[in-house]
C-alpha cells in the first residue's frame, strides 16, 4: 500500500459465507455428476414406479441444484438451460406423441448432453474446462448407467419391493 501511495487507505478483508462455500460445494467436480447421476436416476425410477412421487422429487430437486449452482456461478448461461429443456420436451414427445420414430428422441438426447456439457464449460472455456466437462459427463453418464440397470433388472425382482409397491409386478 505504501507503494502506490495509499498507506492511510482502509483495508476490507472478504470472507467466504456459506452460500459462497454451498455453491463452491455444488460446482465441485466431485459433487457435480453426483447430482447429475441422482437426478436421472431419480426420474427413471419415478418413470418406471409411477404414483411414488419420491424419487422424481428427488431427481427434479439434483437436477435443479445442479443447473442452479452453474448458473450463479456463471458456468451455465440462459441458453445451456433452454437447450436442456428443449431436449427433455424432445424426449417426452418421442416417448408420449410419436413413439417408436427415434430421430426426435435422438435430437433430444443430443440436445440434453450439449446442454449439460454447455454447463459444465462456461462461456469462455479453455483446453482444462472442456477436459473437466467431458470427465464429469461421462462419469455421470456411467454412473446414470450403471445405476439404471442395477435399479431396473435387480430390484423389480425383489419379493419385498414388489409386496410394498415400490416396484410395479
Amino acid at each position: 500500500m505504501r507503494s502506490i501511495g495509499a498507506s492511510g487507505a482502509p483495508v476490507h478483508e472478504l470472507e467466504v459465507n456459506w452460500a459462497e462455500r454451498l455453491v463452491r460445494f455444488l460446482t465441485h467436480p466431485v459433487v457435480a455428476p453426483l447430482l447429475l447421476s441422482l437426478g436421472f436416476l431419480g426420474v427413471i425410477i419415478e418413470l418406471r414406479a409411477p404414483g411414488l412421487g419420491l424419487p422424481g422429487a428427488v431427481g427434479v430437486l439434483a437436477l435443479a441444484l445442479f443447473f442452479g449452482s452453474h448458473l450463479l456461478i456463471g458456468l451455465a448461461g440462459l441458453e445451456a438451460v433452454l437447450l436442456f429443456a428443449a431436449g427433455v420436451v424432445l424426449i417426452g414427445i418421442e416417448v408420449f406423441v410419436i413413439p417408436g420414430v427415434g430421430l426426435v428422441g435422438f435430437l433430444g438426447a443430443g440436445s440434453v448432453l450439449a446442454g449439460l456439457y454447455m454447463s459444465l464449460i462456461g462461456s469462455t472455456p479453455t483446453t482444462v474446462d472442456f477436459a473437466r466437462g467431458a470427465g464429469i459427463l461421462s462419469t455421470s453418464i456411467l454412473a446414470v448407467l450403471l445405476g439404471s440397470w442395477v435399479l431396473l433388472r435387480r430390484f423389480p425382482a425383489s419379493r419385498r419391493l414388489g409386496r410394498s409397491g415400490v416396484f410395479l409386478n
